[in-house]
């Protein structure tokens, strides 16, 4: 309880709400290294799962229909948390700089094709809104 009542005390200060403003980055990399290994494994699920005879039984579509659809989930939960990682950094004036922006927009594109894009910056993150988890997962 001192503890909860310290925190609270610090965030309260105005010293102390920057701290936490500056903390917060740090908070949301854990859950996005997270995300990250979830998004890696659902791919390489999905690889073993389709033969390279191109061949699929209905069993393995249904599989592929099935992790395609938690991939999709986990993508966007990486993309909201990293649209919030890059809203936090910021907002306490620390922004990705230009060339780094640029080479991590060329690797992605290297990797994923077209369908990566930048995001707006100036939209507060969908994460960062009340309901950003009430939402329905419809897996096909």
């Amino acid at each position: 309880m001192r503890l909860l009542t310290a925190l609270v005390l610090l965030a309260s200060a105005p010293l102390g709400g920057r701290l936490v403003q500056w903390s917060a980055p740090y908070r949301i990399m854990p859950s996005l290294t997270d995300r990250n290994s979830d998004e890696t494994a659902l791919a390489n699920e999905l690889r073993e799962v389709l033969p390279p005879s191109g061949q699929i039984s209905s069993d393995d579509a249904a599989t592929v229909r099935r992790t395609a659809g938690r991939l999709r989930v986990a993508n966007q939960g990486l993309e909201r948390g990293s649209q919030l990682l890059l809203a936090r950094i910021a907002k306490i004036g620390v922004p990705v700089p230009t060339p780094i922006q640029r080479a991590l927009l060329a690797k992605a594109r290297a990797i994923y094709g077209g369908c990566v894009r930048v995001p707006d910056l100036g939209v507060e993150p969908a994460a960062q809104g009340l309901e950003a988890n009430l939402h329905a997962v419809m897996v096909k």
